[in-house]
């Protein structure tokens, strides 16, 4: 059994493992926000940041790198400056980045313990 590899650490490609996006000092504020789902491994902070862009100015784009292959996620959470660009990029669902359909929804607020939010209908 191998073991489990650590944060950092290359994938399985032998290449240098990705190293997560979001900036720290940002505020976490799910209603200016956006869940992107079906990213292309190989897209980077700015290949989402010029797409994102056209629907309003990108404050911060939070993506992880999954533990066991060191590639990133295949989603990503999105942040605007300004709430109305959330529904903006929510008319982008089903676009096309770097040849792959995105899907996009608003972001779920997350509750004092870290779950998430049920939505009510």
């Amino acid at each position: 059994m191998q073991p489990k590899r650590q944060r950092g650490q290359p994938g399985q490609s032998g290449g240098p493992a990705f190293q997560p996006w979001g900036k720290p000092d940002v505020l976490r504020d799910s209603s200016r926000s956006v869940f992107v789902k079906n990213l292309p491994f190989e897209a980077t902070y700015d290949d989402l940041a010029g797409f994102f862009s056209q629907a309003g100015e990108v404050e911060d784009i939070r993506r992880g790198a999954q533990q066991d292959t060191g590639r990133p996620n295949p989603w990503c959470h999105v942040q605007f400056t300004e709430a109305d660009a959330v529904a903006a990029a929510c008319a982008l669902n089903g676009s096309l980045l770097l040849g792959r359909p995105l899907t996009i929804a608003t972001s779920t607020p997350l509750t004092k313990d870290g779950q998430q939010q049920q939505q009510r209908g």
